[in-house]
């Protein structure tokens, strides 16, 4: 597929007001190369976006667990940009070192606390299209209730959804984030 144009010069009104909100709240002036090119439809780069600003910003589960979740994505369904705009961000969550460099390898990390792996577990689940075992769904509903286990599951195919257009649209990894390990 040809790159997908920038349209972001002939966004006007609402579009623009949101384009704008996005990249104020994601505190970097400008949005990340995907939103930029999800802007050639606005209403659905305004929904995927105002979707991942709840989940990061707004959501019940803690840093560690989502960032957890969004690298295991990542790298389960192969999306470099997705692991190269997460890495920082799990880093910064504390999410142990040893845990984020056994994702990247495509291993399961040692050491994870009971929520962070029934959370892993749950990830590798949603992703596989499979129901969540009744342990991991218990371990899960004590830390954050039915309704954490709702978002985790919607964060895991809202990263499933930013790694495929990504991959369709064929975005590269913009300058200055770090590279995947896969």
């Amino acid at each position: 597929m040809s790159a997908l144009p920038d349209p972001t010069e002939t966004l006007s009104g609402p579009d623009l007001l949101t384009y704008e909100h996005m990249a104020a709240v994601r505190g970097e002036g400008a949005l990340e190369d995907v939103y930029v090119r999800m802007y050639n439809n606005p209403s659905l780069a305004t929904l995927v976006g105002s979707l991942g600003e709840h989940l990061r910003y707004h959501g019940r589960l803690p840093d560690d667990v989502r960032e957890l979740a969004i690298l295991h994505v990542a790298r389960r369904t192969g999306s470099p940009y997705v692991w190269a705009h997460h890495i920082g961000p799990a880093r910064g969550s504390g999410l142990d070192a040893a845990a984020i460099e056994a994702l990247g390898r495509g291993e399961v990390p040692q050491g994870l606390s009971a929520v962070q792996d029934a959370a892993l577990l749950a990830t590798g689940r949603v992703l596989d299209m499979e129901p969540i075992p009744a342990d991991v769904q218990d371990c899960l509903n004590e830390a954050f209730g039915a309704a954490g286990i709702v978002e985790l599951c919607v964060l895991v195919g809202h990263y499933r959804l930013i790694g495929g257009f990504v991959a369709a649209c064929e975005i590269e990894v913009e300058p200055g984030f770090p590279l995947a390990p896969f």
